[in-house]
């Protein structure tokens, strides 16, 4: 590849793209940026560090990049060319743990010679502590430089000779995940592939293939349907209670605005980041379509979490997310709500600061206190609604909820009132789960059991603890999701979150004679899983699946509603709302139903996960074509 060189050379596109896991497309928007960058083809060691700060602005990487910019230059001439550069980043951002961990013993051996010292260890750590600066919250066996590694050696180095050769670095790290990941903190030099949107993004696609068919100019609209009108991205500095300074990153991703101004929760969670907020924004445009309200779609939020956190912390913290935050939403442009993490007390704290910054008392966040413009059912209505659709579901067998065994997981909001909405409706319900495992019931659970769970989750406590007290009656499974854990069930609610049902937790639910799966969390199964689900609707028995995009829109409904009640600056009673909320999961349902049926397959059983896609894409995209976003 010559210097001067404009446009990347035929034979260099074919390598590249046999040799590393970018596509021919994404090869050359990285060839054109990295031309752009470093007119001359190369870069220096310099010029590497100042793109390192880029990416971690927080903290001190120079020290870091030193050394991975000789991982990078492969022919140690002191300069990367665009084929090492990129050979590099396909390893460390897409590449197979395998591929990760050599790259990774390279940059820890140094000085080249076949093992890593625990001084070799020892520096490189540090930088990386140097480059995190404080974003990463570290548990105190591991808080400085020296603990990491000790605690590392400690676990890799079997014959005790104070250095790690190759086969003992991988098969250490192999076997004890939290060592992995802090082994692949050097991950986030590169930009991050974004799994989560592009399997959101897979999922809509694949099940428009029969609309694409009818009508392929539709085609168009999803190019730019996929992209983000605006994405907002900023810092987020706040004081903790020993006075230190701590630094998050915020977010806000306006996906959609075609049918009214952008919609969707703020996650207060250490795992966010853009690609989980892409997402569930893009999620958020089609479920919104689907309740019938004018709501565009969006999501935000920050990897700031408040578990763990003081009152004071969380207020600090809230209080300056809004401050940046306030220059970019408004009751007719963008309307955030609560999500993970994002109780009533945050959305109170963001609010009381917007109205301080503005002067301005507007709907301009849902999930507000009744006191001060919330709504009654806002709580309880994503699991409610998902119940609601689920009794449409079941009327298709000539069935109702009552004595229906139903697995639930997660023990959140949406878990607790969809699990007490099954009670009351006569069914039983068997499990509920947090992150550290699941607790089953053979008898089932009891409403002031769930009121329980939900004191325990407001003060941040664990299924594992609570269930020590119960006796006998639960049984509790450390690590496990409830799926696999019964003989015989009904209807299952995955409530927790994201790919929570694989493809082979899938079939023992069809093994356990499960009908119906609604999926209370966005996006709840992997796409193996709703494979599965699908293949079954050719049968006899189907396992029916009710996607979240539609079967969890109850939440959004009812935030829609709350900005109604704001706007005439009236309060509905609980059971108006309610009602209006049933009314909307069932329409919901109709239009599923009537859509897959029109598009999809099935003995009297259409999809509705190509029924929800379509119906909410096509209202999205007739709305652009008027707008003149595509023709």
């Amino acid at each position: 590849m010559g210097n001067k060189s404009s446009k990347l050379p035929p034979q260099d596109l074919e390598s590249l793209t046999k040799d590393t896991y970018f596509d021919r497309r994404e090869i050359k928007q990285w060839y054109r940026g990295f031309h752009k960058d470093c007119p001359s083809g190369e870069l220096d060691e310099r010029s590497f560090a100042e793109i390192y700060k880029q990416f971690f602005p927080f903290g001190d990487p120079s020290s870091f990049s030193k050394h991975v910019f000789k991982v990078f230059d492969t022919d140690r001439n002191g300069r990367i060319n665009f084929k090492e550069f990129l050979s590099a980043l396909s390893v460390t951002s897409r590449g197979k743990l395998d591929e990760k961990l050599k790259w990774a013993f390279q940059l820890y051996d140094i000085d080249d010679d076949g093992t890593i010292t625990y001084d070799e260890m020892l520096t490189i750590v540090r930088s990386i502590y140097l480059m995190s600066g404080t974003i990463v919250k570290l548990p105190e066996d591991e808080n400085t430089p020296e603990k990491r590694v000790s605690k590392i050696f400690a676990a890799m180095d079997k014959d005790k000779n104070s250095s790690l050769d190759y086969n003992e670095f991988v098969e250490g790290s192999k076997k004890d995940e939290t060592i992995l990941q802090a082994l692949s903190l050097y991950d986030g030099l590169a930009p991050p592939a974004e799994p989560e949107f592009e399997q959101a993004l897979h999922e809509v696609e694949s099940t428009l293939a029969p609309l694409f068919e009818k009508q392929p100019e539709y085609k168009k609209a999803l190019k730019v349907i996929q992209v983000p009108e605006r994405v907002i991205q900023f810092r987020v500095p706040w004081e903790n209670d020993n006075g230190e300074v701590e630094v998050n990153i915020g977010y806000r991703v306006q996906f959609n605005s075609a049918l009214g101004p952008y919609k969707g929760g703020l996650r207060l969670h250490e795992t966010v980041n853009l690609s989980i907020l892409k997402f569930l924004g893009f999620e958020q445009i089609f479920k919104n379509a689907l309740t019938g309200l004018q709501l565009g779609g969006g999501k935000g939020g920050s990897c700031f979490s408040p578990k763990g956190r003081s009152e004071n912390e969380i207020r600090r913290f809230c209080q300056s997310f809004m401050t940046e935050l306030s220059k970019h939403i408004g009751q007719d442009t963008d309307v955030p709500a609560g999500d993970i993490g994002t109780t009533g007390r945050e959305v109170g704290y963001m609010f009381g600061q917007y109205k301080r910054l503005r002067n301005e008392f507007t709907g301009i966040l849902t999930g507000k206190a009744l006191a001060w413009g919330g709504s009654l059912i806002r709580p309880e209505a994503t699991g409610y609604g998902v119940v609601y659709y689920v009794v449409e579901m079941l009327k298709y067998f000539n069935e109702t909820v009552k004595g229906k065994r139903t697995l639930v997981s997660g023990s959140g909001n949406v878990a607790q009132y969809a699990a007490l909405k099954v009670i009351e409706l006569g069914g039983s319900v068997h499990s509920l789960s947090d992150s550290r495992g699941t607790v089953i019931s053979a008898s089932g659970f009891t409403p002031d059991e769930i009121f329980e769970i939900q004191d325990l989750k407001a003060k941040f406590g664990y299924l594992n603890d609570w269930v020590k007290s119960k006796g006998d009656k639960f049984v509790y499974h450390a690590g496990a999701r409830p799926w696999t854990l019964v003989d015989k069930v009904d209807i299952a609610l995955p409530s927790a979150t994201q790919n929570e049902v694989s493809g082979d937790e899938a079939k023992a639910l069809i093994k356990a004679g499960c009908r119906i799966v609604a999926e209370g969390s966005n996006m709840g199964s992997t796409q193996e899983a709703i494979d599965v689900y699908e293949s079954t609707l050719q049968t006899d028995k189907p396992l029916w699946y009710g996607p979240g995009k539609a079967a969890n829109s109850g939440g959004v409904a009812v935030s829609g509603l709350e900005m109604a009640q704001n706007s005439a600056r009236i309060q509905w009673t609980a059971q108006d709302v309610d009602a209006r909320l049933e009314i909307i999961m069932k329409e919901c349902f109709q239009n599923c139903f009537e859509v897959g049926q029109k598009y999809g397959a099935g003995r009297g059983y259409p999809s509705l996960v190509t029924g929800a896609n379509i119906a909410g894409f096509l209202k999205v995209a007739d709305a652009m074509k008027s707008h003149g976003d595509w023709y």
